[in-house]
């Protein structure tokens, strides 16, 4: 409980009464506030300045009065007070009494205001930019092991390499010593500061620093992913859609019909869909604006305004192909094509490649025959077997491509959506 004994006011309660859902109560506490803050009182100044940056169910937030009474308990005396006021004319934009006010409050010791100070002098507000004096000021800050905001900007500022040469390891060694704060107290307190710190460290190991104890990039970015932090959860979303594009790749590419194809992905928004007598023909409209066109078994219903994970093929040496199926994303369900897909791509028939080596061996085949014999018969059989696996040695890459980027699909289809 807090008492000023010179005017025998429990500011504890007062604080309490100005938060009160009692609009009575709320306001009477407010009348005293302002009188107590009139006559000198530091803390009842504070009090109002609080109230006003938060508001309360009855005392709305008032930009305009938080700055007044920040003010007053900044020229009262209160150091953490002359910080916050620094703060709020900054986020005004008055730079030249952000920059006076910082100075004090860095004077005065409060780490705050040193924050404030050097990332005012970082960018150059109020004054020319000078970032090795600001640096070296976070730097100082931090050696006292509680300035956790200014060891995270000093942190950032090894990251990103503008004003020296990016140091992974200082970024680390930097933010290491907080750890045990930080784990214990502030992931409680504050989830989005405890996220962007995990994602600080987790950088720092990321381009090249060496880690204490268990930590790695990869722990610390899943971690502060859960902690709701966006940029953890981009790098997140990057490396796993770069495994699953290596992954791709390897599937993409396979030889049939005597010829090298690949197969793409692309994402394409279903515009019409037409029924023929023995076909449905699919309208597609890609995201770049593209259009194409896909024919399906009649029995197909795909929804028309829904997107979908298309995979297109082509020839190896080109850029370009024509679809052959499209999943849905949602659900995984395909869409196949109809007709021979690679003779639309190649813009020309694919089919007698594989047909010429089995009319050979059949022709083969019927010169045994028409030799007669057991041995005919036999050299016959062995023809038309080896016909047959011809026939599946050209055709055999293709559908098993085509399986494998189904499989692939129904499982990884959404990244790519």
């Amino acid at each position: 409980m807090t008492t000023d004994t010179k005017l025998d006011i429990d500011y504890t309660q007062l604080k309490q009464r100005l938060k009160s859902d009692d609009a009575a109560a709320a306001r009477e506490a407010e009348r005293t506030a302002i009188d107590l803050a009139g006559q000198g009182s530091v803390e009842a100044a504070e009090a109002l300045a609080g109230v006003y940056s938060e508001g309360s169910a009855v005392i709305a937030r008032d930009r305009i009065q938080e700055f007044r009474y920040t003010r007053r308990a900044a020229d009262l005396g209160s150091a953490f007070s002359r910080a916050w006021l620094a703060h709020i004319q900054r986020e005004s934009g008055d730079f030249g009494g952000a920059l006076e006010s910082a100075r004090l409050a860095h004077e005065m010791g409060v780490e705050f205001g040193t924050n404030v100070l050097a990332g005012m002098m970082l960018a150059g507000e109020g004054q020319p930019a000078n970032p090795l004096e600001a640096l070296q000021l976070l730097s100082e800050s931090v050696a006292g092991g509680t300035n956790i905001d200014g060891a995270m900007m000093l942190a950032r500022a090894y990251l990103e390499g503008r004003y020296f040469a990016a140091n992974p390891q200082k970024a680390y060694d930097t933010l290491q010593p907080f750890d045990p704060v930080m784990s214990s107290m502030i992931r409680r307190t504050d989830a989005a500061q405890y996220g962007d710190y995990l994602y600080l460290k987790a950088r720092a190991i990321a381009e090249g620093a060496r880690p204490a104890g268990d930590d790695t990039a990869d722990a610390l970015f899943a971690c502060a992913v859960e902690f709701g932090h966006e940029g953890a959860a981009d790098v997140r979303r990057r490396e796993t859609l770069s495994g699953l594009q290596r992954a791709w790749d390897e599937i993409a590419r396979f030889r049939a019909f005597g010829g090298n194809w690949k197969m793409f992905i692309g994402t394409c928004r279903l515009a019409s869909s037409e029924l023929a007598i023995d076909r449905r023909v699919l309208f597609l409209v890609s995201r770049d604006g593209s259009r194409c066109r896909m024919e399906a078994s009649p029995l197909a219903r795909p929804a028309v305004g829904r997107d979908y994970v298309v995979v297109f093929i082509g020839p190896q040496a080109q850029d370009v192909g024509v679809p052959c199926m499209m999943i849905d994303p949602a659900n995984g369900k395909v869409c196949k094509g109809r007709g021979d897909t690679l003779t639309r791509a190649y813009k020309g028939n694919t089919s007698y490649l594989a047909l010429l080596p089995c009319l050979a061996l059949w022709g083969l085949a019927l010169l045994c025959l028409s030799s007669g014999g057991l041995f005919g018969v036999l050299c016959a059989a062995a023809s038309a077997f080896a016909a047959v696996m011809a026939w599946k040695a050209f055709t055999g890459g293709y559908k098993r491509a085509l399986g494998a980027a189904i499989d692939f699909l129904r499982r990884h289809g959404g990244a790519f959506a």
